[in-house]
């Protein structure tokens, strides 16, 4: 199932239900895994130091077990130093993640339990202040998924119930101790709830959000790229030729900028002579001839019927003469018939270039100035290239082969 889809459902499930289809559940808990985490180990680091406070009153309320009580905590507070370590070390989407978080706290109940000796008053005072204190805490402040607070809410109220039995509470005395300990596990799930459903929600307003802005900019990517290339050859087409030429002439690059204009030889008569549908074929057969030849980072576009264009930088083991040269056997190679005059057997391709120069100040002159070099490749006899002559790009004359 798509991602997309289990969105849809989600958004349109009822509101009691919390967990999502197992595709967006997976996202869910990756998405959220180390805010998540984040937010354990401050809260647990937080209630350790509570828990750990409360030494005190054991000192005032319980001196006579002082050190029992004291060893016990220490335990507690050891055991929740562990259970931060290990937070810090497995993967923040481990899926023991929320119940290492409420662990502390379930331990955090056992030393009410032990039945040790301490003024009766004081002693129920402490634990009938922090034993829902506890549940309190750990439900909203921790705020576990649902799952794991109704564990942790059922195991306090029976550690609370049993203690209740272990001090040999009265009668009234224990039944309001209950009353208080179930309407604040009962108060705090439904919080709980209402957390967990409020997050869940407005992950999934932020997600059906993010989803669309991906499709937008994919969509976005798909038309730039269409307006930017030829649809029949799939090079790139005037306007992105036109946009290169403007960058290159503004930050030219450290070697000599070459623009070579081709055209493909007596290409009307071909059109009369084979069709428009053999035309096409034939222009989509001399572009891939021609971008085969190419390097990454030049740029070959379709500059209007059966002209192409050519922007690079030749390398230093090849000049421009060399590269034109390899255009017009690349075309040569196809043997695509040209049968009757005025052409010859086969298609070939005539090819202009000139360098950029200080008098190129703009891309229409850049073009003009390899346009009239493809205008004498075709009065020599079409099937070759002359290039203007330059500094570095030296004039090259290719002959048919």
């Amino acid at each position: 199932m798509s991602l997309s889809l289990a969105l849809t459902r989600a958004l349109a499930r009822p509101f009691w239900a919390l967990r999502f289809e197992s595709v967006l559940e997976r996202h869910y808990q990756h998405d959220i895994a180390r805010s998540r985490r984040r937010h354990l180990r401050i809260s647990l680091t937080v209630a350790i130091l509570a828990y750990a406070s409360f030494s005190i009153w054991d000192w005032i309320l319980m001196n006579e077990a002082f050190w029992l009580i004291s060893l016990l905590s220490a335990l507690v507070v050891i055991g929740g130093g562990l259970v931060l370590l290990a937070l810090g070390v497995i993967p923040a989407e481990h899926p023991a993640r929320e119940w290492l978080g409420i662990l502390p706290c379930l331990l955090a109940y056992l030393p009410p339990l032990l039945d040790v000796e301490a003024t009766d008053a004081a002693h129920r005072a402490l634990w009938l202040a922090t034993m829902p204190l506890m549940t309190l805490f750990t439900n909203s402040c921790i705020a576990p998924p649902l799952r794991q607070a109704a564990v942790h809410s059922l195991f306090a109220l029976l550690a609370i119930g049993l203690a209740t039995q272990m001090h040999t509470l009265p009668p009234l005395e224990a039944s309001l101790v209950m009353t208080l300990a179930f309407a604040t596990a009962s108060f705090t799930l439904l919080n709980n709830f209402w957390m967990e459903r409020a997050r869940r929600q407005g992950y999934l307003l932020i997600l059906r959000d993010r989803l669309r802005n991906e499709e937008l900019a994919a969509t976005n990517r798909v038309l730039e790229q269409q307006s930017a290339t030829d649809p029949l050859t799939g090079v790139a087409n005037r306007r992105a030729l036109m946009q290169a030429l403007a960058t290159a002439l503004a930050h030219p690059p450290p070697r000599p900028l070459l623009l070579l204009m081709i055209d493909v030889d007596h290409f009307k008569a071909f059109n009369d002579r084979y069709g428009h549908p053999a035309g096409d074929r034939c222009l989509q057969q001399v572009a891939t001839a021609l971008a085969n030849e190419l390097r990454a980072g030049d740029c070959l576009a379709r500059y209007g019927g059966e002209e192409f264009a050519i922007l690079c930088t030749p390398s230093r083991e090849e000049d421009a003469g060399k590269l034109a040269q390899r255009l017009l056997d690349a075309v040569r190679r196809l043997e695509i018939p040209h049968l009757g005059p005025p052409a010859g057997p086969r298609v070939t391709v005539s090819i202009g270039g000139a360098c950029a120069r200080l008098d190129h100040d703009c891309a229409e002159t850049f073009i003009e100035a390899a346009d009239r070099q493809l205008y004498w490749a075709k009065q020599a006899g079409r099937d070759r290239a002359i290039l203007e002559d330059c500094d570095r790009c030296q004039t090259q004359v290719a002959e048919p082969s």
